[in-house]
């Protein structure tokens, strides 16, 4: 008869069997000694696998074809046993001298990784890496996604001081005012850290899209944000003092004939409509004429145009290109606007975001404001924006349809694919 003594014997037996069948051990740098976090510990024969946490250790089942231990940074591991100890050699990425010519030169990118973001966090570049182009999907909603993705930290010599791999699909860096760094991934949010290590740690993301992500400026703990959103034709910028008192509203940006637009699909909508619509303005504050325009569909439609403006922080203040009402808002740390000037008759930055497509508006160092904007050729090219709005050409860029340029000093990044695949993108610099 088998009884429940029998069962608990057989019970501990598969317990042990499976803990047996367990390989535990620790990644480690051959040079340093220091564990060696977020390594890939894998099958030679599969992509399934175990990272290593804050201390190297790893827990992996079993397998008969062979193991592989990578991080980025280091050469890989292959072996058919896995030791206990596992001893990863530093594998150094050289930055290269930046020569003065008219041809970039490749920061980072090479046949295995591509670079999906990078920012300057700390005084050193943060890079999204991802293995390989197949390992590069776009969702339905346009985003890109890096499967298979490391976050990595590069020193002024070019060597990758510390990485981390990620386990969903990354999405990009985002870089806030007050100087933290987060990483963006299919379904989640981190907070990246250093404690002593490079970590992440998971944040909420709709508390990171409601509170951090809308923040434009920060400035002796005053806090400029923004309610821009695709789903409505206006938006405001609001500043927020130190001692967190209510916002203030700074300006308004919206596009008047699209506002226009959208009033007037009221007018002709059926009585329950307008009904639902003006349940919808008690229910969240939008005005019933802005959601009969989305209830007719109008949103789809070619005549609507979203808000532009554009923020810039520097010299102690902050500056607002409004395109849509072509005026220039200079406002101090306080939140007051200094002045409100109306951009030039022509070749203003309005002009400009009509004519090609904004890939970035930001300072350089110097104080001046500086444009990035591509034609439907693919060319970039590099303006600069006086004190009315007014675009100066300053050059093209040497490549074409580059993504996330950005200056530093005197020169300019951006990543651009090498190679025929649209998917592999390098970080470049000139």
């Amino acid at each position: 008869m088998f009884t429940l003594r029998h069962s608990l014997t057989l019970l501990l037996l598969l317990l042990a069997s499976v803990a047996s069948a367990q390989l535990r051990g620790v990644v480690v740098s051959a040079d340093s000694k220091k564990p060696v976090a977020g390594a890939v510990v894998r099958w030679t024969n599969s992509r399934t696998g175990t990272i290593t946490d804050e201390e190297g250790r790893f827990s992996i089942v079993k397998n008969k074809g062979g193991y592989t231990v990578v991080s980025l940074g280091y050469y890989d591991f292959v072996g058919m046993e896995l030791p206990d100890t596992v001893f990863l050699q530093p594998e150094s990425y050289i930055l290269p001298a930046i020569a003065i010519t008219d041809e970039p030169d490749s920061i980072f990118g090479n046949k295995r990784y591509s670079v999906g973001d990078y920012v300057w966090w700390k005084g050193q570049l943060l890079l999204i890496l991802y293995e390989h182009e197949k390992y590069f999907k776009r969702t339905e909603e346009l985003r890109d996604l890096f499967e298979d993705a490391w976050l990595a930290r590069m020193d002024s010599t070019g060597k990758i001081g510390a990485s981390f791999h990620i386990n969903e699909p990354a999405e990009a860096l985002h870089l806030s005012p007050t100087g933290d760094c987060f990483l963006k991934t299919e379904k989640s949010v981190f907070h990246i850290t250093e404690s002593p290590a490079l970590s992440l740690t998971y944040i909420d993301p709709s508390t990171f899209a409601k509170e951090l992500e809308p923040i434009c400026g920060f400035l002796n703990s005053n806090i400029v944000f923004t309610n821009f959103s695709k789903a409505y034709p206006a938006f405001s910028y609001f500043h927020v003092p130190a001692e967190m008192h209510e916002a203030h509203v700074i300006t308004t940006v919206a596009d008047s004939f699209t506002m226009e637009l959208f009033h007037s699909e009221f007018k002709y909508m059926s009585g329950r409509g307008k009904r639902d619509a003006f349940q919808y303005e008690l229910d969240y504050g939008i005005p019933k004429e802005v959601i009969a325009g989305y209830m007719s569909g109008f949103k789809d439609s070619p005549y609507y145009h979203d808000p532009i403006a554009f923020f810039v922080q520097k010299n102690g203040e902050w500056f607002i290109y409004n395109c849509n009402q072509r005026c220039i808002l200079e406002v101090d740390e306080h939140g007051h606007v200094l002045s409100n000037r109306k951009m030039a008759a022509e070749h203003t930055l309005a002009d400009l975001a009509e004519e090609r497509k904004i890939l970035n508006v930001t300072a350089r160092d110097d104080g001046k404001t500086v444009v990035f904007a591509q034609d439907k050729q693919g060319v970039c090219s590099v303006y600069e924006v006086n004190e009315v709005g007014e675009v100066t050409h300053v050059r093209d860029l040497y490549w074409k349809f580059v993504k996330n340029p950005k200056t530093k000093g005197d020169q300019i990044f951006y990543l651009y694919r090498p190679y025929e695949s649209r998917k592999n993108f390098y970080l470049y610099a000139e």
